[in-house]
């Protein structure tokens, strides 16, 4: 996305979550899930008297998009009389590139927006396919010694099990 209109996005935003509420259920051999990544070129700006750079407004128009679409989804009575429903949980995360949010959608699936600071890291669509790569094959490859190192097993041992031969082993798998 790059300085998109509030309607645009709408659409590419309800479209996320229609699919996350008809994705098939029937059982758990038919079950689909799935993660939305959208990647936002040049969110930043520079703010006077602010030694960091914030998002623009058009990251915001996103966020608050994201934020009506989800209390449509997420609302099973329709009762207008009611109080309004509670901003989604949002996850906020710095990364090298600039910024992170990760939503979990109301039937389960993920939604991430990666907000690019083109003073951190270079900004077009060939980079947005690099990072999404960079994505899939690194961290997604090594996510179960993350989260083996957060649970506190030793750095050691856990450096030693990521080698690149278990990461091609682990590739193989697919």
């Amino acid at each position: 996305m790059w300085h998109e209109n509030n309607d645009e996005m709408m659409k590419m935003i309800i479209s996320m979550f229609r699919l996350d509420k008809y994705r098939p259920r029937n059982n758990s051999n038919d079950d689909v899930s799935f993660e939305s990544h959208i990647y936002f070129d040049d969110a930043f700006k520079d703010v006077k008297g602010s030694k960091e750079r914030h998002v623009n407004e058009y990251a915001e128009d996103l966020v608050d998009v994201i934020r009506v679409v989800y209390n449509i989804f997420n609302e099973e009575d329709s009762c207008i009389f009611k109080e309004s429903p509670p901003l989604p949980c949002q996850r906020i995360l710095h990364t090298p590139y600039g910024g992170r949010l990760e939503y979990t959608l109301p039937y389960g699936n993920l939604l991430m927006v990666h907000f690019k600071d083109k003073l951190l890291i270079r900004h077009k669509k060939r980079w947005s396919q690099i990072m999404y790569l960079y994505y899939i094959l690194g961290w997604r490859l090594t996510r179960k010694y993350f989260k083996k190192f957060d649970q506190g097993e030793d750095v050691r041992e856990l450096r030693e099990k990521m080698t690149v031969n278990s990461i091609k082993n682990h590739f193989l798998q697919f």
